[in-house]
């Protein structure tokens, strides 16, 4: 099963400093010296989901062949994106990957570079929009697979999009699914059929209550 926990960037500004530094201070030390306030608290935000939905600390995370994250430890595979306004984990008993980006034209300009020639006819319709569909869930392939630019964007097709239909790459089948939500695209893609992921919305007091009720347990 996988499943998707948004936490708006806003929402960090309430993590508890001790926290975070408990729970992934090297994290914290980071975001301290971004020059951005709000890369600063999704950078924050990315910890505390880790910690708070999955129970994974920081010494815990390693690097796999090809940089992706993952936590020995951890019985689930999982993955992080954000932008703007929204940061999200995708948990999964299969590989998975998860890609969230804020809808803005000037970034059509990439599509010549990262769309197939099906991929862009497909597009013409709504660009803007067709565009971010297949661009999130190109990048949600990537990061399932987890070999970065090694697998480029041009190199598989997203299409047909038809539920249950497989996307085929060479390192195997992936399932994914899109969906928009308040001005961006969100799309998941994982080694196992996808039905209607459960996308839960979280707060940061709710993110630090469950950490902190599995640690007393």
């Amino acid at each position: 099963m996988t499943e998707l926990f948004l936490l708006p960037t806003a929402e960090a500004r309430r993590l508890d400093a001790a926290f975070c530094r408990e729970h992934f201070p090297a994290r914290t030390a980071r975001a301290a010296h971004f020059r951005y306030p709000e890369d600063r608290l999704r950078c924050l935000g990315a910890g505390a989901l880790l910690a708070g939905v999955l129970g994974v600390r920081e010494a815990e995370l390693r690097e796999g062949a090809w940089g992706k994250p993952e936590a020995p430890s951890c019985a689930w595979h999982f993955n992080l994106s954000h932008s703007g306004a929204y940061i999200v984990l995708a948990v999964s008993d299969a590989e998975v990957g998860v890609d969230i980006e804020r809808v803005q034209e000037r970034r059509l300009r990439v599509a010549g570079r990262v769309l197939l020639p099906e991929e862009r006819e497909w597009m013409e319709h709504n660009p803007t929009e067709r565009f971010f569909r297949l661009w999130t869930l190109k990048e949600s392939v990537m990061k399932a697979v987890g070999k970065g630019l090694a697998l480029p964007p041009s190199g598989f097709s997203v299409l047909p999009l038809t539920r249950g239909e497989p996307i085929r790459t060479e390192a195997g089948a992936l399932f994914g699914r899109s969906t928009p939500l308040d001005g961006y695209w969100l799309s998941v893609c994982a080694a196992e059929p996808l039905g209607e992921p459960p996308l839960h919305r979280v707060t940061a007091h709710e993110l630090m209550n469950k950490r902190e009720s599995e640690a007393r347990q």
